[in-house]
């Protein structure tokens, strides 16, 4: 089995929606995981015929996200300790 690497770049404090945004001529967003989970579960999955919709997300870390429609509120984020 083939292994990949991913090489971890920094870009904190970037204004990626506004670089992207610009570079297609189009409106973007930049959410996290977990966020942009939620957003699709309430829209297109599960959560879809329901008034809203809560994601539970467990990997590295424990996150969460309650998405309504046409919102999107952080619920909770905890850091696994290693």
């Amino acid at each position: 089995m083939e292994q990949m690497t991913i090489a971890a770049v920094d870009i904190g404090g970037t204004k990626l929606a506004a670089a992207v945004s610009e570079a297609c001529g189009l409106p973007c967003r930049v959410l996290n995981d977990v966020h942009a989970h939620a957003l699709g579960e309430a829209r297109w999955g599960g959560g879809r015929k329901a008034s809203s919709c809560l994601v539970v997300a467990v990997g590295t870390g424990i996150g969460g996200a309650i998405a309504h429609p046409t919102s999107l509120t952080s619920w909770f984020k905890a850091e696994v300790e290693k």
